[in-house]
């Protein structure tokens, strides 16, 4: 004999109606979680070094090397075209020299150990700071490396007068500095006024 057929639908329980919202919170609150309380504490231990404040017209000594900042300069944008100087109205090169030399050790340092500087601009006039990188094409702004000047910091022993220029809005010159970072070590040069 078989069992009786029901026409009556079988009640869902609550469970079983509820399951993908349940899944979809379970899911969702750590993540929500993760972004608003982890993301920010992760932030603060990736940032960058702090920065050893090297005042104008001093040096500072890294890895057996003595480096100065000499000169800087702005130079406003005029526009390109007849009577412009190819820099964007609005925009300014900023250009800095820094005189960098070997210590005064018996055996100067070598670029064995592959030792470069990289170099940025930095201001906080704004109350955030912003960041500009070095131009790899000064030319396409008509800008000249100075001659006996170079473009690229490799540290081989040897005196070197480094140009580093930047295209920045107009007006950052006054509130920005110069930071030049050598392995571990970052230092925060003041531009010359």
């Amino acid at each position: 004999m078989s069992a009786p057929a029901t026409d009556a639908a079988v009640p869902i329980g609550w469970w079983r109606r509820h399951a993908a919202p349940l899944i979809v919170l379970a899911v969702a609150v750590p993540a929500l979680a993760f972004v608003v309380i982890g993301l920010p504490i992760i932030d603060d231990s990736t940032a960058a070094p702090a920065h050893r404040p090297v005042a104008q017209g001093t040096n500072a000594e890294v890895e057996g090397y003595s480096f100065t900042l000499t000169k800087s300069q702005e130079f406003p944008g005029e526009g390109t075209g007849p009577g412009g100087n190819d820099i964007p109205v609005g925009s300014s090169l900023v250009a800095a020299v820094i005189e960098i030399e070997a210590g005064a050790s018996d055996s100067p340092p070598t670029n064995d150990e592959g030792l470069f500087c990289e170099t940025e601009l930095s201001s906080r006039s704004t109350g955030a700071e912003r960041r500009w990188s070095e131009l790899s094409d000064v030319a396409m702004f008509g800008y000249q490396i100075g001659e006996g000047r170079d473009d690229f910091c490799s540290l081989e022993g040897e005196p070197l007068a480094l140009e580093v220029v930047f295209l920045t809005p107009e007006g950052t010159y006054e509130e920005a500095t110069l930071d030049l970072q050598l392995g571990s070590e970052d230092l925060r040069f003041e531009l010359v006024h």
